[in-house]
């Protein structure tokens, strides 16, 4: 599993130093994103802001598609003294929505999300079933290898 605390920590200091421009989100207050293309693939960060510092993020990635719809796989990290306070449960559901008004902007009507989590990650887990409502499917992590829950729900978009 990626972990999205990983880029997190990278994050604030580029911020910082101008190398990252946030925009505002287009339906939800208050969130930040910014998109860009490591290695040529697509990522949506999203962020929340707290006196110009990212208390929370959520990123947004392709993945390849399921029963041939677009899949993005969601992964979400909050800085530690603000955890406990439900940010990655706000921050993740106002990723979906703005990435799902943006493709239903652009006529795309439902997409996937996927969401990996450890099995050793209580917090992780209980924020992913408050996304998904669909039952986890156990895995082994393909990067890992280690034991997962993957929660996939299809959404339908709107605009």
């Amino acid at each position: 599993m990626t972990d999205p605390m990983e880029g997190f920590i990278t994050f604030q200091p580029a911020l910082d130093a101008g190398k990252i421009t946030l925009l505002p989100g287009i339906v939800v207050p208050n969130v930040w994103v910014f998109m860009d293309e490591p290695n040529g693939q697509k990522r949506w960060t999203y962020v929340r802001l707290e006196n110009n510092i990212a208390t929370c993020m959520a990123v947004l990635t392709p993945a390849e598609p399921y029963e041939g719809k677009h899949v993005f796989q969601l992964g979400y990290a909050v800085l530690e003294h603000f955890r406990g306070q439900g940010k990655a449960k706000d921050i993740s559901r106002a990723a979906i929505t703005e990435l799902t008004t943006g493709f239903a902007k652009n006529g795309l009507n439902s997409l996937y999300i996927e969401i990996v989590v450890g099995r050793d990650n209580p917090a992780s887990i209980a924020v992913a079933q408050s996304l998904v409502k669909v039952k986890p499917k156990e895995i082994s992590d393909k990067i890992s290898g280690l034991p997962a829950l993957q929660f996939m729900q299809i959404i339908e978009t709107k605009f």
